[in-house]
């Protein structure tokens, strides 16, 4: 399934702003890939603190370990979704 993540912080609570609230392999290419959730694509709005994903899983748990670095500082809105493009591509 796919999924459209938005995920989002407080200022106080930015990674980048306070490197000390950075944690060991968050974020890595190697982290994400042991989740077992393939990352289609990321996109990140730092003035606004948020991020955007789009990824495929077939498994909320394996979702859920993908965002739990990010829900410890925030909030993650998890919606389900199609690819409207493969769709109409196989009309």
């Amino acid at each position: 399934m796919l999924f459209h993540v938005t995920a989002r912080h407080n200022p106080e609570n930015c990674p980048d702003a306070f490197p000390d609230k950075k944690r060991s392999g968050v974020g890595t290419a190697d982290a994400v890939r042991a989740t077992g959730v393939r990352v289609i694509a990321a996109y990140h709005d730092g003035p606004g603190h948020t991020t955007y994903f789009i990824v495929e899983t077939d498994s909320a748990e394996k979702l859920s370990n993908f965002l739990m670095p990010a829900a410890a500082i925030g909030i993650c809105e998890i919606r389900p979704v199609t690819d409207m493009l493969a769709k109409a591509v196989k009309v």
